[in-house]
């Protein structure tokens, strides 16, 4: 009859027969005991796996992720990572797969987000996903009519127009655009048009200002050149 004795320490089990005294140790990572061919086994703790009769770290889990399952083994001495899905094997360590370099990971209008082990799919702007219940990643996006909705275009003056991904707010005709303008920060929501005929009084206004300043500076040199021409003929005839 054999009696195991463990003691305080979690690493070290004495297995006591009649005949045989024997100590087994793991390391301070795991636990150790014998089974029932009486050869000693390590279990060892979660990061740490058995090797050469002790429990050493695995540390193929580069992104610090512990919720994942992470797994190695060795051969030939040389330790080799088990990754989960989405990850592959580097040197040491398992490195995530970057599934969005791959132009058709995502189905189109969509941007693809990579994330540890997996990825996503997202609509981009100006889109909404075909199927409210199902993920861009699975039935693609579709163009959002922003014409459909009440006030896209505040101004009366206007009328939208829908494109792919965006719309426009265009003035009616016998309207023009207040000011052109672009760019990511261009909002035609706020869209302002004028009349034509107030576009025309107000050019000519500006037009009938700008010759009037013109005559008016023609006409005061003139009469310069004039008052300046007198004074020198008189200081002339006084010489005299």
């Amino acid at each position: 009859m054999s009696i195991r004795v463990v003691v305080p320490q979690k690493f070290v089990v004495y297995n006591i027969s009649s005949d045989v005294k024997a100590q087994c140790f793991c390391g301070y990572d795991g636990y150790c005991d014998f089974n029932s061919k009486g050869e000693k086994t390590c279990l060892c703790d979660k990061g740490f796996i058995p090797h050469n009769g002790a429990c050493v770290p695995c540390n193929c889990d580069h992104s610090s992720l512990g919720d994942m399952k992470f797994g190695c083994h060795f051969l030939d001495g040389v330790k080799q990572c088990d990754c989960p899905d989405g990850f592959e094997a580097a040197v040491e360590f398992c490195e995530d797969i970057d599934e969005c370099l791959n132009a058709s990971a995502c189905p189109l209008n969509t941007i693809c987000k990579n994330l540890p082990g997996t990825y996503r799919c997202e609509c981009k702007p100006g889109f909404q996903v075909k199927n409210e219940g199902l993920e861009p990643r699975e039935v693609g996006c579709e163009d959002i009519n922003e014409c459909e909705n009440n006030g896209t275009c505040i101004s009366d003056t206007c009328v939208c127009i829908n494109s792919l991904g965006s719309y426009d707010c265009v003035c009616k005709d016998g309207y023009y655009m207040a000011a052109a303008s672009s760019g990511e920060l261009y909002n035609p929501t706020y869209n302002q048009c004028y009349a034509k005929e107030y576009t025309l009084r107000k050019t000519a206004i500006i037009i009938g200002v700008i010759v009037a300043v013109a005559i008016i500076s023609v006409t005061g040199y003139i009469l310069y050149k004039k008052h300046w021409s007198s004074l020198h003929s008189n200081s002339g005839l006084e010489l005299r």
